[in-house]
């Protein structure tokens, strides 16, 4: 009895005979000769052979000896087997890449669905998280940008004289604002005709660090203000006034002399270091009843004011 079975990707063959028959031994050796025939066809480009294309000859059941029964030794040379032998087990390992691809295919489409919802769980995770944690603008507001101080609105000269000089004095290179952002403030509050901008122009500028000196204040977090002590209209000025021609100053044309100290503060070797120095000048403003309100005509030279 020849039995043929397929599993998988492979034939196995199982072969019971009657030892004792020659005629089943010479049909066991053909049927080793067909089967690597069949090896090397399914090896090569040929296609697999059937089980419809060998031909199978029964044996009698009768002639059937069970394979446990089988013992070597009643025969001699070609004709004698071992158990082992008689009891053939012969397996044909065959390729066919139609039978992988679809596996590989497959795995792929099941190894991307596992990340995408993986992805999604994450996602979903990471909107549910934020949407539970609490919102730190409630609780802490975000510092306001760094602006440089605004001149007061005034109709009094003093009082105007004393908001200009603050202005031109208060600044901290720690807020990353360049000399220009400070300067534009008090040009913005200049003569509204525009005679003197350029003439203001040359006098702040005399008050600020130079772009470089700027550079090299911000590396030691340097800042400045002011402190005044005194503010008042000097005689110099009212002589001034008086001697003048008609026309020749403007109504509301008022000098006010500013005594302070000037305060800088900074780090030195990582060390906080603070200078002081008194500083003196002239503020010239125009206040009313030329303008609705008091306006910055000229600035003395530093050290250098209407006594």
């Amino acid at each position: 009895m020849i039995t043929l079975i397929r599993h998988e990707s492979c034939w196995r063959t199982r072969f019971a005979w009657n030892p004792t028959s020659r005629t089943d031994i010479e049909r066991l050796r053909r049927w080793k000769a067909r089967l690597r025939e069949a090896g090397q066809r399914l090896d090569g480009t040929e296609p697999r052979p059937s089980a419809s294309s060998i031909s199978v000859e029964p044996v009698a059941a009768s002639s059937l000896i069970p394979l446990e029964a089988m013992v070597p030794g009643n025969r001699s040379g070609d004709d004698q087997y071992s158990a082992s032998e008689t009891h053939l087990f012969l397996m044909i390992s065959t390729r066919f890449s139609w039978i992988r691809l679809p596996a590989l295919v497959a795995a792929g489409l099941v190894l991307t669905l596992l990340v995408g919802i993986g992805v999604r769980g994450l996602l979903l995770t990471g909107s549910q998280m934020s949407a539970h944690a609490p919102s730190r603008s409630t609780s802490a507001k975000a510092p306001a940008p760094a602006r440089p101080p605004v001149l007061e609105t005034t109709s009094d000269p003093e009082r105007f004289a004393r908001s200009a000089a603050e202005a031109l004095f208060t600044w901290d290179t720690a807020d990353w604002l360049m000399p220009l952002d400070y300067t534009s403030v008090l040009l913005a509050s200049g003569d509204p005709s525009g005679d003197e901008q350029a003439g203001l122009a040359a006098d702040i500028a005399a008050y600020f660090p130079t772009h470089d000196a700027w550079q090299q204040l911000r590396m030691h977090a340097a800042t400045q203000t002011l402190e005044i002590e005194h503010a008042y209209v000097p005689d110099t000025w009212t002589g001034v006034v008086a001697q003048a021609r008609p026309g020749q100053v403007v109504p509301g044309t008022v000098a006010v002399t500013i005594e302070a100290t000037r305060h800088r503060t900074g780090t030195w070797n990582d060390r906080p270091i603070a200078i002081e120095r008194p500083i003196a000048f002239t503020v010239f403003v125009l206040c009313p009843p030329a303008t609705h309100s008091c306006r910055l005509l000229r600035l003395s030279a530093p050290d250098s004011p209407l006594r």
